[in-house]
């Protein structure tokens, strides 16, 4: 055991045991740890939504207490909003236009213009991307081509390369598509802030 230059014992804490000394004279707000539990609930409760599509809001509601309703719809608004983005591939469109039909059950009609505008803005990114990306197919179809004729030319065998096999069909692909998401993540971003204004309905 260790002593003090008086003689008397000297205690060595643990630090497990000076983390809970400082972390008891930290003052928790009740409020904020509701918020954190609520915002649990939320994301478990609108899983359920993503999952199945036979859900609807009204009849999951009860799950909250009434004078909490209130903060528990703006969670999951923030949740939803957060939600919509640009769709990577199919299934991730699909999540957002689950996201929208959850969103309009909150926002009710006030809100129907702006929710139903995010999904013609979206449909309208997939076909510009899907033209971008025909477009430059093409136009590294004559690059292709040389490379495949050589190619067959060394080797005395039939090869077909695909498009990404061009460099600079790689390069021009991620910058227009960089320029593409940006657009529409501007107007995206537009029509939620609008949809923030629109006030719950519940």
């Amino acid at each position: 055991m260790k002593y003090s230059k008086l003689g008397g014992p000297q205690l060595v804490k643990s630090a497990i045991e000076i983390a809970l000394e400082r972390s008891a004279k930290i003052n928790v707000d009740p409020e904020q740890i509701r918020k954190i539990e609520l915002k649990k609930v939320a994301t478990k409760f609108l899983n359920e939504f993503y999952d199945n599509s036979e859900y609807t809001l009204i009849e999951k509601l009860g799950i909250c207490e009434k004078e909490e309703r209130g903060s528990f719809l703006e969670l999951c608004e923030q949740i939803l909003l957060g939600n919509i983005e640009i769709p990577v591939n199919d299934k991730a469109h699909v999540f957002v236009a689950r996201s929208v039909e959850i969103l309009l059950e909150i926002k009710g009609d006030q809100a129907a213009q702006f929710l139903n505008h995010i999904g013609k803005v979206l449909e309208h990114y997939k076909m510009q991307k899907n033209e971008i990306l025909e477009r430059l197919k093409q136009e590294s179809g004559s690059t292709r081509e040389r490379l495949q004729s050589q190619l067959r030319q060394q080797l005395g065998a039939n090869v077909s390369l695909p498009p990404d096999s061009d460099p600079n069909y790689l390069k021009t692909k991620e910058k227009m598509l960089g320029q593409l998401s940006q657009q529409y993540c501007q107007e995206l971003e537009y029509l939620k802030n609008s949809i923030r204004q629109v006030p719950n309905i519940f």
